[in-house]
């Protein structure tokens, strides 16, 4: 009751301004206000290796039509061991140099071609091999009526976001060649446990964010954990949810707060990928991009 009554005495801070009108029911607006001082605030009790059970949807991925399956299986086994390709073609490389025998080099690149591959479209899917992601392959579509197919990636916006992340890493100097070691992955909300808890004001409880996708960064003892989630700020619960990542991970000032495990210095940050960015509120403008060149200038360490 201490924090009620803390609220009565400092109206202004706790609550809007009223209108001159009566109350009807006054029980009624002080049972809301004791339900709302109920809320137990949530305390988080610091960070934690990425458990087998924490991102799991790949696991789950179910074709559930046979003739489908066997038609898609073979694709997938090609594009999964596909970063296993240069080893290999080292391999028949160094035999040459041996035999210079050139219609088997040749023989041997093609075959070498056809059993590794990096992209394979088939039956308005898109199977690919992602640099640094998580789980290989993945599994895309633009096709949100697909369903013989469940837990890949099928919502535009996420669609629209790998695409272009996957152009932004065949440039040279692309932005993530600075760091020592980076990893990325999607986060399925209906089975991964990687979300942000944050206070949901419409509902009076915490409840849980889950961006699209992780990002995890390292260079020298600096660690970089960030989150990225396209599908925009349309609707005003993405505001709530960027208010509540800030009174996790935020100072005051609004600067990101360094966490220390081990000899490691861990900041976390969260972006926003809107289609369009002028739409943004100001006090947002900091959360969100609409290129990743943008991406690239403000998530320097």
């Amino acid at each position: 009751m201490s924090k009620v009554n803390e609220s009565f005495i400092n109206a202004t801070t706790y609550y809007s301004t009223a209108s001159d009108r009566h109350l009807n029911n006054p029980e009624l607006y002080f049972g809301k206000i004791l339900h709302h001082f109920n809320v137990v605030s949530k305390v988080s009790d610091g960070f934690k290796k990425l458990g087998e059970e924490d991102i799991i949807h790949f696991k789950k991925i179910i074709i559930f039509e046979k003739i489908k399956y066997d038609l898609i299986k073979p694709d997938v086994d090609k594009v999964r061991d596909y970063s296993d390709k240069n080893k290999y073609e080292t391999e028949i490389e160094k035999n040459f140099e041996k035999t210079k025998d050139t219609k088997t080099f040749k023989r041997e690149l093609i075959e070498l071609d056809e059993k590794f591959k990096e992209k394979i479209e088939r039956d308005n899917l898109v199977i690919q091999f992602l640099q640094n992601h998580y789980y290989s392959p993945s599994i895309l579509t633009e096709d949100e009526r697909i369903n013989y197919i469940n837990h890949i990636i099928n919502v535009p916006s996420e669609v629209r976001f790998i695409r272009e992340l996957d152009e932004y890493l065949k440039k040279e100097n692309n932005f993530f060649k600075k760091f020592d070691w980076w990893m990325f992955s999607k986060i399925d909300q209906t089975l991964d446990k990687v979300f942000i808890p944050y206070y949901n004001s419409a509902e009076n409880k915490f409840s849980q964010f889950f961006p699209d996708f992780i990002f995890w960064m390292r260079k020298g003892e600096e660690y970089l954990i960030l989150f990225i989630d396209p599908k925009g700020i349309e609707h005003t619960d993405a505001f709530r949810k960027i208010d509540g990542f800030r009174k996790i991970f935020e100072d005051e000032k609004s600067k990101s707060v360094k966490y220390k495990l081990d000899k490691l210095e861990i900041t976390v940050r969260l972006f926003i990928f809107p289609k369009d960015i002028s739409s943004v509120p100001e006090k947002y403008s900091d959360y969100c991009f609409d290129n990743l060149k943008q991406f690239e200038n403000v998530i320097l360490l």
